[in-house]
């Protein structure tokens, strides 16, 4: 019967290299999810929207920190007292919001007053601007 000679040594190098790999992956995981979390979320910045009316029209001024997909966007009239009591109608010739697009409001739906007009984009806030009906 012949022996055979096992080479352990070379297997156990194997398994240290694969351990490491995987200490590294953790490592970096877990400092990830901590700079993450303790600059705010800064890695994934909400984009802003500049807006202001400009007659009986909102206009868009520009879009910062990425963009805002014109489908996913909704747009409340908000009364001083907090009341939602309708929705803007955002006139934009793609399908990103860019400086140049317009909101209008439906008509007859207004009375005298100052209203907010609030741009939510993926249920959060990008854009906020005061609408001032005489």
């Amino acid at each position: 019967m012949k022996s055979v000679a096992k080479d352990t040594q070379a297997v156990t190098e194997i398994v240290g290299i694969i351990l490491m790999v995987v200490i590294v992956t953790v490592a970096a995981t877990a400092l990830y999810i901590t700079m993450d979390q303790t600059t705010g979320s800064k890695l994934h910045a909400t984009p802003m929207v500049s807006m202001r009316q400009s007659g009986d029209h909102i206009l868009i001024i520009g879009v910062q920190l990425g963009s805002v997909v014109a489908a996913d966007t909704n747009i409340s009239i908000i009364e001083s007292n907090g009341n939602v009591i309708g929705f803007g109608i955002l006139h934009t010739a793609g399908a990103n919001i860019v400086g140049g697009d317009t909101i209008t409001m439906p008509s007859g739906l207004l009375s005298s007053g100052v209203y907010t007009i609030q741009m939510k984009y993926m249920f959060s806030q990008v854009g906020v601007a005061n609408y001032v009906v005489a």
